[in-house]
C-alpha cells in the first residue's frame, strides 16, 4: 500500500495550520447570538469587555448577531440581553467562561 499521498496530505495540512497561526497577530474569538424567542419580539444585545465595547444591537425575530473579538488573557467578555415588553427582561452572560 502506497502511503505517499497520505503523508503528503498530512505534511501540507500541517504547513497550512502553521502558516495560519503564524500569520495571525492575535487570536480572534467568534460568538453568534440568534433570536429564536417564541413571542416574536426583538432582542437587544450589548457585548463588551474591559477594553472593547461592541455597542447596542437590535436582533429581529429569526435574525442573528455575529460578534468577533480579540481575546486577552487578562480580561473577560460579557453580553447583556434584553427582551420582552419594553425590554424589561434582562440577562447577562460571560462569553468566554464556557457556560454559554
Amino acid at each position: 500500500m502506497n502511503r505517499v499521498p497520505f503523508l503528503l496530505f498530512v505534511f501540507v495540512f500541517g504547513l497550512t495550520m502553521m502558516s495560519n497561526t503564524a500569520l495571525s497577530d492575535s487570536y480572534t474569538e467568534s460568538v453568534w447570538i440568534r433570536n429564536k424567542l417564541s413571542d416574536k419580539n426583538d432582542l437587544i444585545v450589548h457585548c463588551k469587555s474591559t477594553d472593547q465595547d461592541m455597542g447596542y444591537h437590535r436582533v429581529h425575530p429569526s435574525g442573528s448577531y455575529h460578534l468577533l473579538y480579540k481575546e486577552h488573557d487578562y480580561d473577560f467578555f460579557w453580553c447583556h440581553l434584553w427582551q420582552g415588553p419594553n425590554f424589561k427582561h434582562h440577562q447577562v452572560f460571560v462569553v468566554n467562561d464556557g457556560n454559554v
